[in-house]
């Protein structure tokens, strides 16, 4: 699982929320993959400045399910939680 950042074109009105650290204007997207390389689950539209976390969060009480017992490959920008494994960034 992780997100990725589309160059968007939105209208005056969605400009400053479509602005991302890096200075241009995206969409943010969110992809799963299985280990065979099928889409399992894809979601775009989110504004830029969006956390990948946040969209998470978000579709996981919508939309997202994730299969008894399975579990989602995921990197530090997502939050611990029980169906992510996420890696541990020691200090």
């Amino acid at each position: 699982m992780d997100g990725t950042h589309i160059y968007y074109c939105p209208s005056a009105a969605e400009c400053e929320v479509c602005q991302i650290q890096k200075g241009f204007l995206s969409q943010n997207c969110l992809a799963c993959c299985s280990f065979s390389l099928q889409f399992l689950y894809m979601v775009s539209g989110w504004e830029g400045s969006a956390a990948d976390g946040t969209l998470f969060s978000s579709l996981q009480f919508n939309d997202l399910t994730v299969p008894p017992g399975k579990y989602y490959l995921a990197d530090a920008g997502f939050g611990a939680c029980n169906v992510l494994l996420v890696p541990y960034h020691g200090v």
